[in-house]
């Protein structure tokens, strides 16, 4: 049975629904939002209303008000505008990428600094979680 984990300095807005999750360190989730089967990394900031499931999103990334993203990848530092809807896709820095996720494309502070080969390892973790 899988359940939900939060880290420290976490900050939640009123009616915010997290279902088997797993959210880092110093994430800001707003009023409305609802996560099913994501992996938050440090620092994230979810607006509110949003609707996300399935995801993985990294270090110091921000999805604005009112997003919908099933089944995405958003990397490090990415911002995913107001009111967008995205299916199957990998958000980097500002672009979208339709093909499979490609770990070199991450930088290595999306998962602590560590190397490429376990920077990939914790990323297949987190994918395999998610399935």
């Amino acid at each position: 049975m899988l359940c939900t984990v939060i880290g420290r300095d976490c900050k939640f807005g009123e009616n915010v629904n997290l279902k088997d999750c797993v959210i880092g360190n110093h994430c800001q989730i707003l009023d409305g939002a609802k996560l099913n089967r994501c992996v938050l990394m440090d620092s994230v900031t979810v607006g509110s209303n949003c609707t996300i499931q399935n995801s993985i999103l990294c270090h110091n990334s921000m999805i604005q008000d009112n997003c919908n993203l099933n089944n995405c990848q958003v990397s490090y530092g990415a911002k995913v505008s107001k009111g967008s809807r995205l299916i199957n896709e990998a958000h980097h820095q500002d672009r979208y990428l339709t093909r499979e996720l490609d770990f070199d494309h991450f930088k290595p502070a999306c998962v602590h600094k560590t190397s490429r080969s376990r920077n990939r390892l914790i990323w297949t973790r987190c994918l395999y979680l998610l399935n």
